[in-house]
């Protein structure tokens, strides 16, 4: 068989029917069937360069770093329940939020197409505030990131 062939069409040269890579940059930009995901990414990175240029450490930040911007942390949680939706934006390093947001468009991809853009958001929202209740209800140690969402979803 020969390149050709192995493409599916025999008009077009092989460098032609190659498929094309994507841009990464285009998981961040909201289309049709692909909407709420792009915007909830966005968020994400924007709250996390919020962070990074008021002084938060990329790598690893500080407890009081994390407490200030919102962290789930049951004895704050108790008098601040806006913690619980809070914690879901903020990331405890560029490996948290790569993580995260990697999984994220993954999952998002498939999911936010099927079930629609609408329905999507309110799983993402209220499985995100059940982690942040389960984390508030089971432990005591600060708790942020967007991982009770995205497991939900």
């Amino acid at each position: 068989m020969d390149e050709q062939q192995a493409y599916g069409q025999t008009g077009d040269t092989a460098e032609n029917t190659k498929p094309k890579r994507s841009n990464v940059l285009q998981a961040l930009i909201p289309r049709n069937g692909y909407f709420i995901t792009p915007i909830l990414v966005n968020l994400n990175i924007l709250v996390f360069v919020a962070m990074l240029v008021t002084g938060v450490s990329a790598w690893s930040p500080g407890l009081e770093q994390l407490l200030k911007w919102g962290a789930n942390y049951r004895p704050l949680t108790l008098e601040q329940p806006w913690r619980l939706f809070s914690c879901m934006f903020i990331h405890a390093g560029f490996l948290h939020i790569f993580v995260n947001m990697f999984s994220l468009i993954n999952l998002g991809r498939l999911l936010e197409s099927f079930i629609g853009k609408w329905r999507f958001l309110l799983l993402y929202i209220l499985t995100g505030l059940c982690g942040s209740i389960a984390s508030t209800w089971w432990h005591e140690v600060p708790a942020v990131g967007a991982s009770g969402a995205i497991l939900g979803v």
